[in-house]
């Protein structure tokens, strides 16, 4: 996550009693989570990959609260998607690769699966799951569609965090613009995000109807960030001339 728990915590007050994250991928949020007490009432975690979904059921198998659903989460159900398994795991879509290609030549796909999809409407349905407060998105360009599957389950959550994109990264994917329009349908504005070099970020939706209090301080936390990246490149572009001329000299 670009933007940290703990800043989300701290900066936006997010204390979500119950959550779910798509693309759980091998629960990396996991201590983040519990160490900042979220989930405390239930979090549910939803990876369509097999193996990585019996990685994370081992790793929650003695906590409390904690469910594992293994599910491709889509807009449709019972539909048989092409699933791009890639190298590094991480990057594996139901979308085929875009421009990832051009940034990330060393991750390719290595095996492609068909699997068959699901809504997660139907699926809380199924299982009598409450309502969730927060909603983590990771699915690699196809999280429109698993909101669109998430139904009117959406009305009882108050914020949402997820991957965007200002590149076509996975063929197919909804753009930044477009997103952010389907979000504010729906009731929620995009009041933080963290930007990549590489076409994607993270970004936190809230309900309209919150509080937006921490947005200056994350805004002046994020310019203060930006502002150290950029002189730490100064410098090293300094530093690097400099070792060139040395070179030159006592050649």
């Amino acid at each position: 996550m670009l933007i940290t728990v703990r800043d989300l915590r701290t900066f936006w007050g997010l204390q979500p009693r119950t959550l779910l994250h798509v693309g759980a991928h091998y629960a990396e949020e996991l201590q983040a989570y519990t160490e900042n007490g979220w989930g405390s009432q239930g979090t549910w975690w939803v990876e369509a990959q097999e193996r990585a979904t019996e990685f994370v059921r081992d790793r929650v198998a003695d906590l409390k609260n904690h469910y594992v659903l293994n599910v491709l989460a889509w807009d449709q159900a019972d539909v048989i998607l092409q699933f791009h398994r890639t190298n590094n795991g991480q990057s594996s879509s139901a979308l085929e690769l875009g421009t990832h290609t051009t940034h990330h030549p060393e991750i390719h796909v290595t095996e492609t699966l068909e699997l068959r999809a699901s809504r997660l409407d139907n699926v809380w349905k199924q299982h009598q799951f409450p309502p969730v407060e927060f909603i983590n998105l990771d699915v690699q360009g196809a999280e429109q569609h698993a909101l669109e599957g998430f139904g009117h389950l959406l009305d009882h959550v108050d914020a949402v965090y997820c991957e965007v994109n200002t590149e076509e990264v996975y063929k197919g994917l909804m753009p930044l613009d477009e997103f952010d329009a389907r979000m504010l349908a729906r009731g929620f504005a995009r009041v933080d995000w963290e930007l990549t070099p590489f076409g994607w970020g993270d970004a936190l939706y809230l309900r309209r109807t919150i509080s937006i209090r921490g947005r200056r301080l994350r805004r002046r936390i994020r310019r203060g960030r930006q502002q150290i990246i950029r002189t730490q490149r100064t410098v090293i572009g300094l530093i690097a001339r400099v070792q060139r001329r040395a070179s030159r000299l006592f050649a």
